[in-house]
């Protein structure tokens, strides 16, 4: 679970650093940057509720599909 974690905070660290460099080679008028720091801002966001998605249900996901693998197992 740890590592998993630690996999989605780096993740989370790329997309938001590529949003910044995205920004900052775009900005050509003051509404374009603008836009592109709302959109910078949206996309941590997601990624943020992805992070804290995964984080609560992961096991409950992991266990649905080692259920669902041990399920298709056992009918081959």
């Amino acid at each position: 679970m740890l590592q998993v974690s630690a996999r989605l905070t780096s993740f989370a660290r790329k997309v938001a650093g590529e949003t910044r460099r995205t920004a900052a080679v775009l900005l050509t008028s003051r509404d374009r940057g603008q836009d592109l720091v709302e959109y910078g801002v949206a996309v941590a966001v997601v990624a943020v509720v992805v992070l804290v998605t995964i984080q609560a249900f992961g096991a409950g996901i992991a266990a649905f599909f080692t259920r669902l693998l041990t399920h298709f197992a056992g009918l081959g």
